[in-house]
């Protein structure tokens, strides 16, 4: 069996390898060259309009004014042909970063790689990221193969013997590794570029300047060290403690980052699958639930951090419920702890504001659900009272660090669809305002299940629309289809967590406040009764499969273009950086400029 075992093991490994080497080059030669940044001046003669042109004939893209008429701009195809027709041509002056001689880029800071695909540089990343956990597995295989080719002497048969069990057990547990393995490795080819971002936003800035002047990492407990009305304890305490070890490095912090959110997604898969018997749905909406509109920026925004941390202490509710009661009758699993309840509200309110919603959510299933799972009715009370006390103990607090302004939120947002735009809520008549919750909360219901709105609250319209048009279907048909039968505790639970995370965040409408909304409704639809293996319903549950698949390709798709735009704007913060940073955040940005130049 061994023996058997390793032949598989060396054919795998070598397809691995293989695919490793040959996936960089492919996808490389598929996208294209990086572009460069390079400086342009145009004749005097040129006016705009034959100004652009020549920037389409040349490929010149993301133009910026340097004063006269020099420019500098992304060359998107830095070929020697191209190159050549620049230089050459008689409507340009001058030009820097290239060799006029031979052809060729001189000195150029490279760019995406936009001349074939406009995201050909996140496809890069995640090929390279995908080849990198190909060959860690192909070492790891590797490693294996020699241990079994060691010298049985004595002196090797203890250890030896231990390493067997050890992978006696490792197979055994392989098909369970297995989804969380593909889980990881989707998150990192899609995720990998983030990884890269440099510290170059507002609020990134700001929570690092805190960290520079802050000795002792305990006081963002106690005190208002956020940024406006925010208690984020959590979020502040690990960038201190990374800033002191890596100073303004910003790999760590999104390594941090990034890996809260898949660990998000492992928690997920690990809910709906003691629930679910078909493992692909599991599967399929624990990504859908990684890669979206709705999830991107807790998974690259260090800032946002919070939202992770919070869904992470929301999951771990949900699955510390979902256990109880698991087993078919009066039988229950395990107990339902009150001291568990109340330290996930505790950690998810020093999480963020919206960690509100895990109190909130272990109130209600006390309330509402407690009874159907066979809790005594001292302890729903229990429950009742500690969640309660703590949001109680958590208002008070904000009062106390606060003071008046101990709920007030300052963000712009817009009104009837799109139709009123306001920089600030608070500056509405009181009329206005108190219509402006209602929408808000009417839409922070839809948004999971019905995706119609942008990433402020408009009504999607247009070419918006059209490109969204199939995940706003495949959305609703898969709310549609879940919603069918006799919903089970989990969906309950899930309709509960949209609801509150509704009402939780009445006073604006944002994508990234959706988090644990998408969670919620992948947990929704992944739970149904109505899809599972059995003859009656294998239509139902290929007809989700495929409307999962849509939403995990669009999701993909659009996370892709995303980070790639993201990555453009870093670099663009981090060219205005001397000039507009240095006064804002001092000795910070000097830090950043020193490392990243």
């Amino acid at each position: 069996m061994i023996a058997k075992l390793l032949a598989t093991q060396r054919a795998v490994a070598l397809a691995c390898a293989v695919a490793a080497v040959c996936l960089p080059i492919a996808v490389r030669l598929i996208t294209g060259a990086p572009g460069a940044l390079v400086h342009v001046r145009w004749v005097a003669s040129v006016d705009v309009d034959a100004r652009q042109r020549l920037e389409t004939r040349f490929r010149l893209a993301d133009g910026e004014s340097l004063g006269g008429s020099t420019w500098r701009y992304d060359l998107i195809d830095p070929s020697p042909d191209n190159i050549r027709a620049l230089v050459l041509d008689p409507a340009v002056e001058d030009t820097h970063q290239l060799d006029r001689v031979r052809f060729a880029l001189d000195g150029a800071e490279r760019t995406a790689r936009r001349g074939q695909i406009s995201s050909g540089g996140t496809l890069v990343a995640a090929a390279d990221g995908v080849a990198v956990a190909l060959m860690s597995f192909v070492a790891l295989l590797a490693l294996v193969a020699l241990w079994h080719s060691v010298s049985t002497r004595d002196r090797w048969a203890g250890q030896r013997a231990l390493v067997l069990r050890a992978e006696d057990r490792l197979l055994r547990a392989e098909s369970e590794l297995r989804p969380y393995i593909l889980l990881g490795i989707l998150g990192v080819a899609v995720y990998a570029v983030s990884l890269g971002y440099p510290p170059t936003n507002g609020d990134d800035l700001s929570y690092l300047v805190l960290a520079e002047s802050i000795d002792n990492p305990l006081s963002y407990f106690i005190q208002n060290h956020g940024i406006g009305a925010t208690y984020r304890p959590l979020l502040q305490a690990s960038l201190w403690f990374v800033y002191q070890a890596f100073g303004v490095w910003a790999l760590p912090n999104q390594f941090i980052t990034l890996v809260l959110h898949l660990i998000n997604v492992c928690l997920l898969y690990r809910i709906v699958q003691r629930a679910q018997s078909d493992k692909t749905i599991a599967w399929l909406f624990a990504a859908v639930f990684m890669v979206s509109n709705y999830t991107f920026m807790a998974a690259t925004w260090v800032s946002d951090r919070p939202m992770a941390l919070t869904g992470l202490f929301l999951l771990l509710l949900v699955d510390h419920l979902s256990q109880h009661g698991h087993t078919s009758g009066h039988t229950s699993g395990p107990s339902v702890r009150v001291a568990a309840i109340a330290a996930f509200s505790v950690l998810a309110l020093m999480s963020k504001e919206s960690g509100l919603v895990v109190p909130v959510v272990g109130l209600l299933f006390a309330l509402l659900l407690g009874r159907a799972a066979h809790l005594t009715l001292r302890h729903r009370l229990n429950i009742a009272i500690a969640t309660m006390s703590i949001v109680g103990f958590y208002m008070v607090f904000r009062v106390l660090i606060f003071g008046s302004g101990y709920a007030s939120y300052t963000q712009d947002g817009v009104m009837f669809l799109g139709l009123i735009r306001y920089d600030d809520s608070a500056d509405l008549p009181q009329l206005l305002r108190y219509l402006n919750y209602a929408e808000n909360v009417v839409k922070n219901v839809l948004a999971p299940v019905l995706p119609v709105f942008d990433g402020v609250g408009s009504l999607l319209t247009g070419r918006s629309l059209l490109v969204y048009l199939p995940i706003l279907a495949s959305t609703a048909l898969l709310f549609g289809l879940a919603a069918r039968h006799r919903l089970t505790r989990l969906q309950l639970m899930a309709l509960m967590i949209i609801l509150v995370n509704a009402v939780t965040h009445y006073a604006l409408f944002r994508d990234r406040l959706h988090y644990m909304s998408h969670a919620a409704f992948c947990l929704f639809v992944a739970t149904s009764p109505f899809l599972g293996n059995t003859q009656d319903n294998r239509r139902a549950t290929v007809a989700v499969k495929a409307l999962a698949v849509i939403m995990l390709m669009g999701g993909i798709l659009w996370t892709s273009g995303m980070i790639d735009y993201s990555m453009q704007v870093r670099r663009r913060e981090f060219g205005m950086l001397p000039t507009e940073g240095l006064e804002r955040y001092g000795q910070v940005v000097e830090e950043v400029l020193s490392r990243y130049r």
